[in-house]
């Protein structure tokens, strides 16, 4: 996990924000200690075998300590909002439930046998810098895909890769102020909310799109984005929106308008993601595609019209069969010359 390891090196003393969430700020320094200390703990919890961990949480401090906490314990964990229907169901696996308050409230509901634990954002005085496990494919990150009994699992190192794929596609300055509107339990937010504390810059999870540098849109947002302002469009309506520079809009979504927001001179930059997991993104602004595989991944079409990809970094999802390292993404669509991808 070299991402993590860049955070703690730069961060572990330093006093830059690295997240805002309801009217509070937490600097690198508490965040990283707060995680450690958490990673501290759990690690003691188990012993004979390698942890299993369920965090149920919405945007929050306590999330984002959590998910830190996790990677640095090693743990393969599943992340899942409050109002997950499979909360119940991925807490049967589990060692431990890490909540914020949110999350506490439902997890309480249900009853589960798990020792639940809600998360502690305040800073750690003394805890010492924590040594990373090394990269296994046991590290992972478990994705539950939404709207399906199904998930698959990312190892740690294979996060690394996925980083530096999207980095390269992103244009230069732009994890300054990253506004989280997407779950952080997705995969597609997790990556970005990661780029900006490896570049030291400050996660919002509560704000307004003024004043940010980066944010990855949702249906939601962007239809609410589409309503404002009718008598504007390019610049002026940009201006409207965002204030002085227009933000590195980024859409996984599929029902977005991507294509009248674009139309009106907002851009915004398409992907495809399969279960949150990021295949592709347009280097531009564009509509009517889904842009160019990331370096991460290959894609081909099959015979029978099925996208496929081929990952480098170790994609494991138990319900496809592969053929030679091609997984069937279940869906039907294109490449153009160009390489990009049209989905459907």
């Amino acid at each position: 996990m070299q991402w993590l390891e860049d955070v703690l090196r730069r961060g572990w003393t330093c006093h830059r924000p690295a997240v805002h969430a309801d009217g509070r700020t937490l600097s690198y320094a508490e965040l990283l200690s707060a995680a450690a200390a958490l990673a501290a703990e759990l690690t003691e919890t188990v012993s004979h075998h390698q942890l299993q961990a369920l965090i149920v949480a919405g945007n929050s401090a306590e999330h984002l300590v959590a998910d830190l906490a996790t990677m640095i314990a090693g743990a393969a964990t599943t992340a899942l909002p409050p109002d997950s229907t499979e909360i119940r169901h991925t807490a049967a696996g589990a060692d431990v439930v890490l909540c914020d308050a949110d999350g506490r409230v439902v997890v309480d509901g249900l009853g589960l046998d798990r020792p639940i634990r809600t998360v502690d954002v305040r800073e750690k005085p003394g805890v010492a810098r924590p040594e990373l496990p090394g990269d296994t494919d046991d590290a992972r990150k478990v994705v539950v895909c939404p709207l399906a009994e199904r998930e698959f699992a990312l190892p740690s190192a294979a996060v690394d890769e996925m980083l530096r794929a999207v980095r390269l596609r992103a244009p230069t300055g732009v994890w300054r102020r990253y506004l989280a509107l997407a779950p952080l339990s997705s995969l597609t937010e997790q990556t970005f909310v990661y780029l900006t504390l490896q570049h030291q810059g400050t996660v919002l999870l509560s704000n307004a799109l003024h004043d940010v540098s980066a944010a990855q849109l949702t249906a939601p947002v962007a239809e609410s984005l589409l309503r404002q302002h009718p008598e504007l469009d390019g610049e002026d309506l940009c201006r409207a929106l965002f204030g002085p520079t227009t933000p590195y809009l980024v859409c996984f979504d599929p029902v977005a308008p991507i294509d009248e927001l674009t139309a009106r001179g907002v851009p915004v930059h398409r992907g495809f993601a399969i279960g949150t997991y990021p295949i592709t993104l347009a280097a531009q602004g564009t509509s009517g595609h889904s842009g160019e595989p990331l370096s991460h991944v290959w894609l081909k079409v099959a015979d029978d019209g099925e996208l496929m990809v081929k990952s480098k970094s170790h994609l494991i999802m138990p319900w496809r069969s592969a053929d030679d390292g091609w997984l069937g993404l279940g869906v039907r669509g294109s490449l153009d010359t160009a390489g990009r991808i049209l989905v459907g």
